[in-house]
């Protein structure tokens, strides 16, 4: 229920609308890398205001960003022609999965998480999700130094293969559950999954706040 919500109902189709929502759904991505879920709102608010001089930009986070919004038109437009495709669901999720994995810190687990936010696809299989399975997602994961594109895409497609088995949606309601059960912060799952959709709709109203655009 959760996921047919805020995910199919929510981060789809937010993700659909421009390329700056589209824009705002990666920015999400980007800075849940090893932080806590709670604590994203707050950041993306912050980044939204203060752009590059965000204190939650630095490194290859910052670096991250800056290929964002310079390339938020080009992604926008590439992943809207792979999810409108006649292409099979594995071949969009392997599409899709190399194109997020061009963003600075996008590796297999968040360029899949990328997939399950914008096109109900692949799947997120952090550290909560790889305890609760007794996965070791560093077999899944593109190391560095491969420079082989078959390696590359073999890696990729092994990724895609875990996240089918385990399914789209039971990965996002079960990585809510979980977290839900860790973190005082929330009350129940459905709570964390409605925290995705949150997230962007208030960053939404701050950037054409501080742009000075009408929301549409």
């Amino acid at each position: 229920m959760s996921y047919d919500i805020h995910s199919v109902e929510g981060t789809q189709k937010f993700a659909r609308e421009s390329s700056t929502h589209f824009f705002l759904v990666l920015l999400m991505v980007l800075l849940s890398i090893r932080q806590r879920w709670s604590l994203i709102g707050e950041q993306m608010a912050d980044v939204v205001k203060n752009k590059t001089k965000s204190k939650y930009l630095f490194g290859w986070k910052l670096k991250g960003y800056k290929y964002l919004d310079k390339n938020k038109d080009r992604l926008y437009d590439s992943y809207l022609s792979i999810v409108e495709s006649d292409l099979s669901d594995d071949f969009k999720a392997l599409k899709l999965m190399k194109l997020f994995m061009q963003i600075d810190g996008f590796n297999t687990v968040k360029a899949g998480f990328v997939c399950q936010l914008v096109a109900g696809l692949v799947g997120c299989i952090d550290i909560h999700n790889e305890r609760y399975y007794g996965i070791n997602t560093k077999d899944f994961t593109i190391k560095k130094g491969i420079k082989s594109d078959i390696q590359k895409t073999s890696v990729t497609i092994k990724y895609i293969s875990l996240c089918n088995k385990k399914g789209t949606q039971n990965l996002w309601d079960k990585w809510c559950q979980l977290l839900a059960k860790k973190d005082s912060k929330w009350l129940n799952g459905f709570q964390v999954s409605k925290a995705h959709y949150d997230y962007l709709r208030y960053s939404l109203v701050l950037f054409h706040r501080d742009n000075c655009k009408l929301v549409v």
